[in-house]
């Protein structure tokens, strides 16, 4: 039963995952890690999509070998199905990026420095994720939580 796949991924999200996942040169995939509890669902989920279209593929630039836990090899993964990694590490990218920011809000820190200071310790460059790209995007979470 096959357990090594390799997945193209966003570079941002590639050292996003490899920061916070990576140990002893491998991802923790475990069920105990909130990239394994999602991981599961990307092999559980059965809907029928098409995010994966060209333009989207285009970005996915980068790759990361995964290790699956037998319990995860036994779910029949596919290709298709690894690669919502990407929509759905996204989204805890983000959510990881909107918590930094509201953290250094109570010292005192301005959003756009938070910002910055969260792209640096995942030593994500501009062509990867840019700055503004994550100021608006924390500007946009404040108006929907605003409404």
């Amino acid at each position: 039963m096959r357990r090594n796949f390799t997945v193209p991924i966003y570079p941002h999200l590639k050292k996003f995952i490899q920061k916070r996942f990576q140990k002893n040169g491998s991802i923790d995939v475990s069920a105990t890690t909130s990239f394994g509890k999602m991981l599961m669902l990307c092999l559980r989920d059965n809907r029928k999509t098409s995010e994966f279209n060209d333009q989207y593929r285009d970005r996915l630039t980068e790759e990361i070998t995964i290790e699956l836990t037998k319990e995860m090899s036994e779910l029949t993964p596919r290709q298709g199905k690894l690669m919502r990694i990407n929509i759905y590490g996204d989204n805890l990218f983000k959510e990881a990026l909107l918590v930094w920011i509201e953290a250094q809000g109570e010292d005192g820190i301005a959003a756009l420095s938070a910002c910055k200071s969260f792209l640096k310790f995942y030593d994500i460059d501009e062509n990867e994720y840019g700055l503004l790209t994550a100021y608006q995007y924390w500007q946009r979470s404040k108006q929907k939580v605003s409404s």
